[in-house]
């Protein structure tokens, strides 16, 4: 028989069951979110190079180090379940019969131990309530845990758990502790280096495998879980400390990352070339080489591709640990291509001739300057293309006198946007001679506008931020978007001489390490004084397109061609 209030009844308990089920659900999908939100946070933010291998791991907000793996290699799956959690696929993240033995053990008096899921254990990682046992919080795990299995699939659960679990020694995961102990990644541990990687995770800070314990634990463990321990493998040859992966010359310009990002660096080639600046170093060792620094641009796209800033990250030998691809030094000739570019840009040519003989300039000091050649030499008159090709002084300052020393301050910080050491009137015409001071990643920049046609663009160093795309600037300069230093023709001209390593025989001779078999590359070499200091400065992939005009330039200038 129909009964309205029977109805309006069993509507109403309907009703509040499905409310209540809803509310039971977004309570269990917020619980999972803030798990996912805790699992995301306590993995250490990666600087990476181009290839995605980790140049700096920052500590996480337990002071722990930790790379996340996407997958748990299968055979490392199965013996970790098997010591830690043997129904983990069969329960619903909570093992009642554990749990019934544990309050038993509890209420009698007995040791309590072994009750926490795989599932309960992660959720007490993720909450930081390792050292806070309480009833009031083995609650709230129990119903997180629910809320983990309900949304979340076992694979995904045990790869979680692999990655925060603590191993000792600020490493956090079963993949960083496997690096660190034994230097091979989980899938390459036989089954005796597992056992003793397991018998980490009830004791991390007395059972890891550089502990005595260890080898105790890890053999009645591997007896448990039924496989082989060989004590002949179980020999540990890795050193027992950890040193976190950090990149000298990031570090030392305090370039650091909020979220994971891949940097434009290139560690492979990095490497070599620190491998061999130190060749380099340790060969002029008596004759006072200490250090040495290398920064390599690749163009068009401007990006870093490497900055060495020490021939040794570990070297004890004063300076090395100063990074020297971002301190100043006197830069010496390599000053010179500039000096010229404003020239051109004056109406001097390469084909303009200069009488090279000795002069008298007037400074502010009161003291005029006489420059001589390196060589101490004359050579009377001689071409602008000579004179930067042989990189001579006497005529470079007459060039710079032409250019006028307000105007060539102007360009420098102007255009250039340079911020020298001292204020400008205190080097004058030295800067001819190699007295203005920069630092190699700032040089390197600037150089980079003489191939890429006048045009000076901001250095990139990421490739993918999660921060956003992000650019640097250099110590000594404020270069922060792309802009037209000078005109195509005068950078090319610049260009051209550099990339004739025949006129400058006179100098550097026919054989030398800057001859070389090719023809598509421009350099510049500087020394200051008394070789406190050596440069070389380069671009490759220099290529001659066509001639320059009479019409571009008056008087007879098709002999130049603009590269």
């Amino acid at each position: 028989m129909y009964s309205p209030r029977l109805y309006k009844g069993t509507s109403v308990a309907l009703g509040s069951t499905l409310c209540g089920l809803l509310c039971l659900g977004i309570a269990l999908y917020a619980a999972q979110a803030h798990l996912l939100e805790q699992y995301r946070s306590l993995e250490s933010v990666a600087i990476t190079d181009r290839h995605g291998d980790i140049l700096t791991l920052a500590p996480n907000a337990k002071s722990v180090y930790a790379q996340y793996e996407s997958a748990l290699p299968p055979r490392v799956a199965a013996l970790l379940i098997k010591k830690e959690d043997r129904f983990f696929y069969i329960h619903p993240g909570i093992n009642p019969f554990s749990t019934m033995r544990a309050a038993l053990r509890y209420a009698t008096g007995s040791r309590v131990g072994g009750a926490s899921t795989i599932t309960q254990q992660l959720v007490k990682n993720l909450l930081s309530h390792e050292q806070n046992r309480t009833f009031f919080n083995k609650a709230i795990e129990l119903f997180y845990a629910l809320a983990l299995e309900v949304c979340t699939t076992k694979e995904e659960i045990l790869v979680m758990y692999s990655n925060t679990v603590f191993m000792g020694n600020q490493i956090q995961g079963l993949s960083g502790a496997s690096l660190l102990y034994f230097k091979k990644p989980l899938t390459e541990l036989d089954d005796t280096k597992l056992a003793m990687l397991l018998a980490t995770l009830s004791s991390p800070s007395v059972q890891n495998p550089w502990e005595e314990e260890n080898a105790r634990v890890s053999r009645n463990l591997a007896d448990r879980i039924g496989i082989t321990f060989d004590p002949a493998l179980a020999t540990i040859t890795t050193e027992r400390t950890y040193t976190p992966l950090r990149n000298f010359e990031l570090s030392s310009m305090e370039i650091a990352c909020s979220n994971a990002c891949q940097t434009t660096l290139d560690s492979h080639l990095t490497d070599q070339l620190r491998a061999i600046l130190n060749r380099h170093v340790e060969r002029g060792y008596a004759a006072g080489a200490r250090n040495g620094a290398i920064v390599v641009i690749k163009l068009p796209e401007n990006e870093l591709l490497a900055i060495v800033g020490t021939p040794d990250i570990h070297g004890t030998d004063a300076g090395q640990q100063i990074n020297m691809a971002i301190e100043p030094r006197p830069i010496g000739s390599t000053a010179k291509p500039f000096i010229y570019l404003a020239g051109f840009e004056k109406g001097l040519r390469p084909y303009t001739q200069v009488d090279d003989r000795e002069y008298k300039f007037p400074t502010a000091s009161g003291f005029p300057l006489y420059p001589k050649n390196y060589d101490g030499l004359y050579r009377g008159w001689v071409t602008l293309h000579t004179a930067l090709s042989n990189s001579l002084n006497v005529p470079t300052v007459k060039t710079l006198q032409y250019v006028g020393l307000p105007n060539f301050y102007s360009f420098l910080e102007q255009r250039l946007q340079f911020t020298p050491l001292n204020s400008f009137d205190s080097y004058q015409y030295g800067i001819a001679l190699g007295g203005l001071e920069m630092d190699p990643l700032t040089l390197a920049h600037y150089l980079t506008l003489f191939p890429q046609q006048g045009i000076l663009a901001p250095l990139t160093l990421f490739l993918h931020n999660a921060d956003g795309p992000v650019t640097i600037t250099t110590p000594m300069s404020s270069v922060a978007t792309k802009k037209n230093v000078t005109q195509p023709q005068f950078a090319q001209l610049v260009t051209r001489v550099l990339n004739d390593r025949y006129a400058g025989v006179e100098q550097f001779g026919l054989a030398g390490n800057l001859n070389l078999f090719q023809h598509n590359y421009a350099v510049k070499t500087g020394t200051s004084r008394d070789y406190h200091d050596s440069w070389t400065v380069g671009c490759f992939g220099v290529v001659c397109v066509r001639s320059v005009t009479s019409r571009e330039f008056s008087g007879n200038s098709n002999q130049y061609e603009l590269c």
